[in-house]
Parts: C-alpha cells; sequence; structure tokens
C-alpha cells in the first residue's frame, strides 16, 4: 500500500495530485490511500481511497502499514513519516512561485533533509515524467524558470551539508 497526504493546509496542491493520479494509473496493482486534504484533483478508482482529511491515529496507522510513503514537505508530515514509516519516505514540496503555499519554507526543510540523507524528493518542478529522486533533485523541464529553482536548490542543499 502507498499512503500520500498533502497535509491539511488550506491551500490546494493540483501538481501534486496530477502526479499521483498518473502513477496510480502506472501501479493499479497497487493501493493507494490518499489523505486530499484541500486538493480537489485526486481522482478515486479501484485502487485509490481518497480521504479528505484523517484523524492523526488514522494517519499514523496508514504510514506504520505502508510499503511507500509520499507527503508533500511540510515539517509535520514529515517528521512524522520519519518518526513511522518503513521505509524512507518521499516527499513532494510546494512552491509559492506556484500559488501552493504562501512561502518556499517546505523546499528549505526539504533541501536540508535531502542533504543529510533522511529523505528522497519528488522532482518538485516537473511532474511531466514520472521520476522519483533518491537523495537529489532530478530536473527534466527545459523551462528556464525551473532551471533557476533546481540551481538554487542544489546551492542551498550544498551550502548546509
Amino acid at each position: 500500500m502507498i499512503f500520500v497526504s498533502v497535509g491539511t493546509v488550506c491551500y490546494p496542491f493540483e501538481r501534486f495530485a496530477d502526479f499521483i493520479n498518473r502513477y496510480s494509473k502506472l501501479n493499479t496493482n497497487e493501493k493507494f490511500v490518499v489523505q486530499s486534504g484541500y486538493t480537489r484533483n485526486f481522482k478515486s478508482s479501484k485502487n485509490v481511497r481518497v480521504t479528505k482529511f484523517m484523524a492523526v491515529d488514522d494517519v499514523v496507522k496508514y504510514i506504520k502499514n505502508a510499503r511507500l510513503v509520499i507527503v508533500h514537505g511540510g515539517e509535520g508530515s514529515i517528521y512524522t513519516s520519519l518518526k513511522y514509516a518503513i521505509n524512507k519516505p518521499y516527499v513532494f514540496p510546494r512552491s509559492s512561485k506556484l500559488k501552493e503555499h504562501v512561502d518556499d519554507q517546505q523546499l528549505f526543510a526539504v533541501s536540508r533533509l535531502v542533504a543529510k540523507k533522511m529523505i528522497s524528493v519528488i522532482d518538485p518542478l516537473s511532474t511531466n515524467q514520472l521520476i522519483i529522486s533518491k537523495n537529489k533533485f532530478l530536473h527534466l523541464s527545459s523551462e528556464i524558470e525551473d532551471q533557476q529553482i533546481v540551481e538554487f536548490l542544489e546551492i542551498w542543499t550544498k551550502r548546509i551539508k
């Protein structure tokens, strides 16, 4: 089972939903449990169960039993995943530039944890290809805007090592 959470912040996270929707279609034999929060674009299907909000105890139960945990970049979700997940969690941080959050605190927190090899990151800037990185940021988009953000994250990660 794969557990997915966007947390409880009031901003929708459609880019993350699009990624999970595509990923779940490629993995139809895998069960997905999704805590969607204010994101409306998650698609329920035979293998995907979507719930808007969950009690903390339920979140912990799903994290403990998940083969894979994929969460947004909020510190609470990351901490809970690190504490209870069987495997290293995958994190998909929100971007203020894309109006997914008020600031880029998630990018900063994620870069620190990536540098310490505590989490793996799903490419935060380009979900046009289903690429999951191991302890580094991957960049597949040719958009200059994305490239500048990726370069910033790589420099930031090197500084905090």
